[in-house]
């Protein structure tokens, strides 16, 4: 169990830094104590489902997102479908329908319909 509370404790830290965030601004974001987002990171704490959900909506990240990098056999058969939806996800609703619009286009192109 040790493992695992690092491997998340590690996942929560390396989204929150990517979001430029403070330990403290996570857990305004997510609703928990700040000590305890830090308890988190160290491995120090054993999560529970209700922290975890509270903690990836704040961070704007699935569970299976969350989870990928900790365990990736989850979802594996959808790594490229993640590798879309990360590179879509920072870019405006505009960006994310013009390139919507390109695979749509690229897709017909194979011959598929919708």
């Amino acid at each position: 169990m040790d493992r695992i509370n690092t491997l998340v404790g590690d996942r929560v830290r390396e989204l929150r830094k990517k979001k430029g965030w403070s330990q403290e601004e996570l857990s305004y974001e997510a609703g928990v104590h700040y000590t305890f987002v830090g308890k988190v990171e160290r491995g120090e704490s054993n999560l529970i489902l209700e922290s975890v959900v509270k903690m990836t909506k704040a961070l704007n990240v699935s569970l299976e997102e969350f989870f990928s990098t900790i365990d990736p056999s989850i979802g594996k058969e959808k790594s490229v479908l993640n590798q879309i939806i990360l590179l879509l996800q920072n870019k405006s609703l505009e960006d994310q329908q013009r390139l919507y619009e390109i695979i749509q286009t690229v897709d017909k192109a194979f011959g598929n319909k919708e």
